[in-house]
């Protein structure tokens, strides 16, 4: 083989690597558009990390179950008419712990905004928390348990997780992690 065909093979061989490239980039570009168009139909903002499959696809949030620190299972449809923050969360988590710092301040400026913190834990564990954070005495605020049936199927991948609800179930605002700015950001979003 001459000189001239050696070349012609390396540059074929070049452009077709290029080629392939070209395509895998543009691929992916589409890949991360679709998912940035479907998170765009719930109102994500705040601090996000990763790509969360929470309430994927739906503008409202679907119906479950928790229990309070007394036992009593309750509907999260018992909040619907009620503007609510709803915060998944784990009181081993220390990105909540720092959250739950400025909770209390938050409760207090906020009085006309149910809270509803969900934990994995058990009503004794909430409990304790309540205490330990001073949190028993608010109106606007209760703390349950779900199971991690639950918390699987509604897509929570981490913690703390924040979802604000207007009065009809339909999302407003979805954050996930915690930054000195978030209450300010919740408070401007319902």
């Amino acid at each position: 083989m001459n000189q001239q065909a050696k070349l012609s093979n390396i540059l074929s061989a070049s452009f077709f690597l290029f080629l392939v490239v070209q395509v895998t980039f543009t691929i992916l570009i589409w890949r991360d558009v679709q998912i940035l168009k479907r998170q765009s139909e719930i109102t994500l903002s705040g601090p996000l990390v990763g790509n969360s499959p929470l309430f994927a696809g739906k503008d409202h949030v679907p119906s479950f179950f928790y229990t309070d620190t007394s036992g009593r299972e309750i509907s999260i449809d018992e909040w619907n008419g009620y503007s609510t923050l709803i915060i998944f969360s784990s009181h081993e988590c220390s990105a909540c712990k720092n959250m739950y710092a400025s909770l209390a301040n938050f409760l207090t400026r906020n009085p006309e905004l149910y809270v509803v913190l969900l934990t994995v834990g058990t009503p004794g564990e909430n409990m304790q928390f309540l205490e330990d954070y001073s949190l028993s005495n608010f109106a606007n605020f209760t703390v349950g348990a779900i199971t991690e049936e639950t918390w699987t199927s509604l897509g929570v991948i981490g913690t703390p997780t924040l979802v604000l609800v207007k009065g009809d179930n339909k999302i407003a605002g979805v954050w996930f992690g915690y930054s000195d700015a978030l209450w300010q950001e919740v408070e401007n979003k319902k």
